[in-house]
């Protein structure tokens, strides 16, 4: 069986897909296809739920998924009631920064990450990947800035001394969230839509509001996670926190 997690958000790469299954069927070899999350018109947590659950068909380790599920959800939905009730005027607009050419828009899963879950808003207002440039982020002047690591970690230490890491940071000290230093930075699987994701929603909301997690300290509950999902050993986990912090060729 050949099992497939599709990006499939146009009708191009949908077709792309279709290909690729008929083919294997026609050899004979059954497929699986996942959908990601920004796959759907409205992505929306559920599905990532849903593709562990058919996983554990799969393989046969039902209990496991269930397991797991109920793990994540644990922390996804204690940052969901932590923020949930904070009026709609005292959300933050937030810049999704994905790489030095692209933001991402509310028709993704991580705005949907930011607005249902960690209820913060998004500061776009359409599209899915959206270019960017030093003039877009001056002109949005977002309240905070999220950096996702798709093309590699930048921490808020590089963007508040003003490095070039592929975007030039030095050209939008003057953005409102880089003068009161409200950045956050999310690993590089962190921000999407993988087991490490409740992790990056942690980074998030206590980037957005620091006083509502003040008991939480994210980087302990990475750990946490790589021990009791992945059973890591200590020097493990070294590496994988490491990894997470990879800051190599930035696009």
């Amino acid at each position: 069986v050949v099992i497939i997690r599709a990006f499939a958000n146009d009708k191009k790469r949908q077709e792309r897909y279709q290909k690729i299954i008929d083919r294997l069927n026609e050899m004979g070899i059954p497929v699986v296809l996942l959908l990601h999350p920004t796959s759907y018109e409205k992505p929306n947590v559920d599905t990532v739920w849903q593709e562990i659950e058919i996983l554990g068909e799969i393989f046969d380790k039902q209990s496991e998924a269930k397991d797991l599920i109920n793990y994540l959800n644990g922390k996804v939905q204690m940052v969901k009631e932590r923020t949930q009730d904070i009026p709609e005027d005292k959300r933050p607009n937030v810049m999704l920064f994905a790489t030095p050419d692209y933001m991402l828009g509310p028709q993704t899963i991580q705005s949907y990450f930011l607005e249902e879950i960690v209820h913060g808003k998004n500061a776009l207002k359409e599209g899915s990947w959206v270019k960017t440039s030093p003039e877009q982020v001056l002109k949005l002047n977002p309240d905070t800035i999220v950096v996702l690591g798709h093309g590699g970690y930048i921490s808020p230490e590089d963007i508040y001394a003003g490095k070039d890491m592929g975007f030039n940071w030095k050209l939008v000290q003057n953005a409102k969230a880089i003068k009161e230093k409200r950045i956050g930075s999310v690993g590089i699987t962190e921000w999407r839509a993988t087991i490490e994701f409740p992790i990056g929603l942690l980074r998030e909301a206590k980037t957005l509001y620091p006083e509502k997690f003040a008991d939480i300290d994210p980087d302990k509950e990475e750990i946490e996670l790589y021990k009791n999902i992945y059973g890591l050993k200590d020097d493990e986990i070294t590496e994988a926190v490491k990894a997470q912090r990879y800051n190599g060729n930035p696009h």
